[in-house]
């Protein structure tokens, strides 16, 4: 399966071809050409005729691999986001991949065959080198090569020369390789001297040995004699901006009439909002030149206005908060907009609230952001953005909590006495309630002899049950006195009989 990173590599190309291959000036030239193929008089002069439809097509050629460039593209970036809904299968998405990968390949190898002789038929001439019939054998071998390579992709090769060689293959052949476009174009990286090292058949002691052969390949150019028309050099320039809301134009230039003659040159290309136009042009023949005794040779620019391109910060910030029983959110900061680029953030805004002591931080991320540009047009997902988040902690409330154990001073009386409770005293924070303590075990100090009898109260034995609060318990132990009888106290115990 294909990932996000090969489908925007696809968009990327295609959307390069465009700009590499000036789509859009081709287009105007097609429409300008093909028009000129609907004259009346077109077909009086065959020749002429002939060239002419040979540019119309070699235009169209252009524009129809980019249509199936942009097309394949398209339909793979639709595939791409129907798998995402379980629409297609990943074998689908592979082939449409596959497809457009070929189809941009393809383009891409026809724009670097750029060169006047790259569309041209071609002349292929194989010579042996030294070696005999080993070198005659490489030769023939790589007569066959091209011969088939010529059949798979539809071009006709004739032989016109061959000469055989002494015991196998050949010393020299001539071909013509016609009939499709661009046959030097492909062919022409073989010129040079091809080397072939193998165990030798014609050697009885098997040794490894070497042969080399050469080719030459040239273009089969027409060699008709044409006087041709002069040639404007028409220039507008590329001119590239960050959006600021104001026209962007570019002035372009015209040279070559001669004769001093004239015509009125005038460039149009403007653009104010964010995308790419070609920076046109409009010639009027109004002066003393005569178009039919010119050629246009156009180099038209681009007008680009984009977004800004630097890196925007979007910064989400928390922060540690003890509990206070109210809610905590968390701001957004957006840094790094241009001063003075027409652009405004509108919205910046954090869901993020957290009031209780959580196990784990609560993530404070941007939640909704909104920039618009000096038209009033959302362009958030047009901008670089980046995102830094945040986060919200909140930690217990620290409170003292001071319990006393009864204190019992009682007088000795033969029988055991107890001091039993305890007591809390006023907590200072009114947020936390006696409810959220819980207590464990016994709080009595009893004894029946004087003395004074410990209540052994423990902070272990109390227990805080709210997470918001960390509580520090102060204990003040309880006890039990029994004091003896002073001078003329008494006490009678008394007896009961058992029958």
């Amino acid at each position: 399966m294909i990932t996000q990173d090969q489908l925007k590599d696809i968009i990327d190309r295609a959307d390069q071809l465009k700009r590499y291959l000036k789509i859009d000036e081709k287009q105007v030239e097609f429409e300008e050409e093909d028009l000129r193929t609907q004259a009346p008089d077109f077909w009086e002069d065959p020749k002429r005729a002939e060239e002419q439809m040979k540019k119309v097509k070699s235009i169209k050629r252009w524009l129809d691999g980019y249509k199936q460039v942009r097309t394949l593209a398209d339909e793979l970036q639709l595939a791409f986001d129907f798998y995402k809904d379980e629409m297609v299968t990943e074998e689908e998405v592979d082939a449409d991949y596959a497809k457009a990968l070929e189809a941009i390949e393809s383009l891409e190898l026809m724009n670097m065959l750029r060169q006047k002789e790259d569309p041209m038929d071609c002349v292929m001439k194989i010579n042996s080198g030294a070696g005999g019939t080993e070198s005659q054998d490489w030769a023939s071998m790589l007569m066959r090569m091209y011969q088939r390579w010529a059949e798979a992709h539809g071009y006709k090769l004739t032989i016109n020369n061959l000469q055989d060689g002494d015991e196998a293959g050949i010393k020299s052949v001539t071909m013509t390789i016609e009939g499709g476009e661009y046959a030097y174009g492909y062919l022409k990286s073989e010129n040079g001297v091809h080397r072939l090292v193998r165990v030798s058949p014609f050697n009885a002691q098997g040794k490894r040995m070497t042969s080399f052969a050469s080719v030459f390949v040239t273009p089969w150019v027409d060699d008709t004699i044409e006087v041709t028309p002069a040639t404007l050099t028409i220039v507008t320039p590329d001119a590239e901006k960050v959006y600021d809301g104001k026209p962007l134009t570019a002035e372009g230039s015209i040279s070559g009439f001669v004769n001093n003659e004239t015509a009125t040159f005038t460039t149009t290309g403007t653009i104010t909002n964010v995308g790419d136009v070609p920076n046109s042009y409009e010639l009027e023949w109004n002066g003393t030149a005569k178009e039919s005794n010119y050629e246009l040779d156009k180099t038209i620019g681009t007008l680009k206005v984009t977004e800004f391109a630097g890196e925007i910060k979007v910064i989400t910030t928390g922060g540690e908060f003890e509990y206070n029983g109210e809610a905590h959110g968390a701001t957004v900061e957006v840094q790094g907009l241009p001063e003075d680029g027409g652009y405004t953030v509108q919205t910046a805004t954090s869901k993020a609230t957290a009031t209780d002591v959580t196990e784990e931080d609560v993530p404070a991320t941007c939640d909704e952001l909104v920039i618009i540009n000096a038209d009033g047009v959302d362009v958030t997902s047009k901008l670089k953005i980046t995102k830094e988040d945040g986060y919200i902690k909140i930690t217990p409330a620290k409170i003292t909590v001071n319990i006393e154990g009864e204190k019992k001073s009682v007088k000795y009386n033969g029988q055991e006495q107890k001091a039993e409770g305890y007591k809390i005293a006023p907590i200072t924070n009114p947020l936390y309630k006696e409810s959220y303590i819980s207590f464990t075990g016994e709080a009595i100090a009893k004894g029946k002899c004087v003395d004074t009898y410990p209540m052994n109260l423990s902070d272990k034995q109390f227990t805080n049950n709210n997470k918001n609060f960390e509580v520090t318990f102060v204990i003040e132990d309880g006890s039990l006195t029994i004091e003896p009888l002073g001078p003329g106290e008494e006490f009678r115990i008394y007896a009961t009989a058992i029958d």
